[in-house]
């Protein structure tokens, strides 16, 4: 969604491909519940199933009144850095929701990342994965100009950085053991193309 970002900022995006501009916001919608679900799967944790459902099914409504109407995604405004999305009045629950989630999520990282009954060094990897997604959900700050709020949106520069504690964990705490299947270097340079790269650009 950060590379569509660019085309509306650059205003290649217009009023004209406005339905595009909605179509680059779904994953936004999506964040909160694929962090809710990784976490569940990284804490081996097989409770809030329910919740997880009912997730799903919010997502999925919310993704329909996003492409259906202009109550979630209203239209496009100028900012003195470039064209930028506008909400309409279900943003403001869709925000409510996405904060919801994160703090069910946060919640559960930084009861994990305390309880002494885990080994130290896992215990490392959830504070680490924590702080990560502490950085990146910096990034929600990109929600103030779509309310009025003349700030420039950098929420790019606190994803790479994501990208970056990332790479970290998986490098020098094997993180996943994903370092067993490709090589440090690889790790390093799809963080750099994937992550840092497109932010630098945008």
């Amino acid at each position: 969604w950060l590379f569509f970002d660019y085309l509306t900022y650059s205003g290649l995006l217009s009023i004209a491909q406005f339905f595009w501009v909605k179509v680059a916001y779904i994953p936004v919608i999506f964040v909160p519940l694929f962090f809710l679900h990784f976490s569940l799967s990284f804490l081996r944790i097989n409770k809030f199933k329910k919740i997880l459902i009912a997730g799903y099914l919010f997502s999925g409504i919310f993704v329909l009144m996003l492409l259906l109407t202009d109550h979630v995604v209203s239209g496009i405004e100028r900012h003195y850095w470039g064209n930028y999305p506008k909400v309409g009045f279900l943003h403001n629950f869709l925000l409510i929701y996405f904060v919801g989630l994160l703090a069910i999520t946060f919640w559960l990282f930084y009861s994990y990342s305390k309880d002494k009954t885990r080994p130290p060094q896992e215990r490392n990897k959830i504070k680490l994965v924590l702080l990560a997604f502490i950085v990146g959900y910096l990034g929600s700050t990109d929600f103030l100009p779509k309310y009025g709020v003349e700030i420039y949106p950098v929420g790019f520069a606190f994803i790479s950085v994501w990208f970056i504690v990332v790479a970290y964990a998986i490098v020098k705490h094997r993180l996943f053991d994903i370092n067993v299947v490709i090589s440090r270097g690889t790790v390093y340079a799809l963080t750099f193309f994937l992550g840092v790269l497109p932010a630098g650009i945008i």
